[in-house]
């Protein structure tokens, strides 16, 4: 059994949802496109190298336990003004529940780079999951804590 754990920095992005556009040839006839917005391709190369780095010589065929801890940066508004620009204002969240930062789709991304990086042969390999997501405080920088072990 092996583990694997490493961080990763920076804003914590989602995986944005397959989109469709409408559009009509030349002929006359409408059709439509599928694509995925690549918005957050550098938060997955960010992902993608850190478990690069970790990944054993050939990817895992075994089952995986794997623990997912995001930290994402609180928005300006939570903040107070003047002296207290540091200060969280008492009315802000505890915790990050807007709409962008659905759990379940930065997962998908995490897993996804993962995937890619060789660490494991599918994601299907993975038996338990744990996902957390809070704000930064004055100790946890935006990112995501990633551990991995193998059953």
């Amino acid at each position: 059994m092996a583990e694997y754990t490493f961080h990763v920095a920076g804003r914590p992005m989602p995986q944005p949802r397959t989109r469709a556009r409408a559009f009509k040839l030349p002929s006359g006839k409408g059709t439509a496109r599928v694509y995925t917005p690549t918005s957050i391709s550098e938060w997955k190369l960010l992902v993608y190298n850190a478990a690069l780095q970790t990944r054993p010589p050939r990817p895992s065929v075994l089952p995986m336990d794997v623990s997912l801890e995001f930290i994402l940066p609180r928005p300006k508004g939570h903040y107070g003004t003047g002296r207290k620009a540091s200060e969280v204002r008492p009315s802000s969240p505890e915790y990050p529940i807007g709409n962008r930062d659905d759990i379940d789709n930065l997962i998908k991304a995490v897993l996804d780079a993962i995937t890619q990086s060789g660490l494991w042969r599918d994601d299907s390999q993975i038996v338990s999951l744990d996902a957390t997501k809070q704000y930064q405080s004055t100790t946890h920088s935006p990112g995501v804590m990633v551990s991995i072990l193998e059953l």
